[in-house]
């Protein structure tokens, strides 16, 4: 089973989702304003092209970002963060679920968008190997 999800937008940098406070006397980071509308956005489009169940179980993720022409490139560590956080209770249950990864940005595209795909890992059951399905198709 899997969920494919594509918006057409790029969240917001890493650097402005984040700040840092100080709450009974320890440091802390909370989300902005900014940070809180793209997970919000995410989780919508997340919940409305959602086919499928929640995903159970080891998972695998395929993230590709793709940034178009004359627009500012975030950082990978920036989308994987928010992608991640925002899917949880979505997609899939907690993002520690998530055991392969792979995250791939194209630059001066016709337009900006994000392509996620989460699929469950299958397992064989003699020789407990993960196997995954071929993630480059779409």
């Amino acid at each position: 089973m899997h969920n494919l999800l594509i918006l057409k937008v790029i969240p917001t940098l890493l650097n402005r989702l984040y700040q840092p406070v100080i709450r009974n006397s320890k440091p802390a980071i909370i989300k902005t304003k900014a940070g809180k509308e793209s997970t919000k956005h995410i989780q919508i489009e997340a919940l409305r092209t959602k086919a499928n169940k929640m995903l159970t179980g080891d998972l695998s993720m395929k993230i590709d970002f793709c940034i178009a022409k004359g627009k500012n490139e975030p950082d990978v560590d920036a989308v994987i963060k928010l992608t991640l956080d925002s899917l949880e209770d979505v997609m899939y249950k907690n993002d520690k679920q998530i055991k392969f990864l792979q995250v791939a940005k194209h630059l001066n595209q016709e337009e900006s968008e994000l392509i996620v795909l989460v699929e469950e890992m299958k397992v064989e059951n003699k020789s407990q190997k993960i196997k995954t399905k071929n993630l480059s198709k779409k």
